[in-house]
């Protein structure tokens, strides 16, 4: 929107959908929401900003609720998918998207190293559940993994950093056009 410096921080779009962060706090903000393929991730800083009406209809008192599993299960009748995961802060940071990264029409995850590892056993959920390519990169490729997804008529092409080598030869190895 008008006066946001990163245009992700406005809206993340999904199914064809576009999800404006106004409307909807952090469920509507990319940095917070990382696609994958039947699933999402979340951030976990997304609950403090996307609140919920709870009300007692007997007294007419209504209050605001934070409340995870109302969350998840609104953030799968918005998306559309089988699941949601909430994931970690790291380091104090909420925006996930600067460890994970998705490409949900090829299935693919990566992930930096070291949030892999305190986040394993949600990663193996995940690998579990619906076997995602997960690509765990080295702290310092993927803080320069900032990448672009272009769908052109079925064909990925997926925009990434010179400085991301491992990343790079690993979406080739996938069939993936990397520019």
């Amino acid at each position: 929107g008008i006066g946001d410096l990163y245009i992700g921080d406005s809206y993340v779009f999904s199914n064809g959908r576009y999800i404006p962060s106004p409307h909807f706090g952090g469920l509507g903000e990319s940095g917070y929401v990382v696609l994958g393929n039947h699933f999402i991730l979340v951030g976990e800083g997304a609950i403090s900003e996307t609140e919920f009406m709870e009300g007692n209809t007997r007294t007419g008192n209504y209050g605001r609720k934070r409340d995870r599993e109302l969350f998840k299960d609104f953030a799968k009748k918005l998306y559309g998918v089988e699941e949601v995961y909430l994931m970690p802060r790291y380091d104090g940071f909420g925006h996930i998207d600067l460890f994970i990264g998705g490409i949900p029409e090829a299935n693919i995850l990566s992930v930096s190293r070291d949030y892999h590892k305190k986040n394993r056993r949600i990663f193996g959920e995940i690998k579990e559940r619906f076997d995602p390519c997960i690509i765990v990169t080295e702290e310092e490729e993927f803080e320069n993994n900032y990448r672009v997804v272009y769908n052109k008529g079925g064909e990925l092409f997926v925009i990434t950093d010179k400085d991301a080598p491992h990343l790079r030869a690993e979406l080739r190895d996938k069939s993936l056009n990397v520019v």
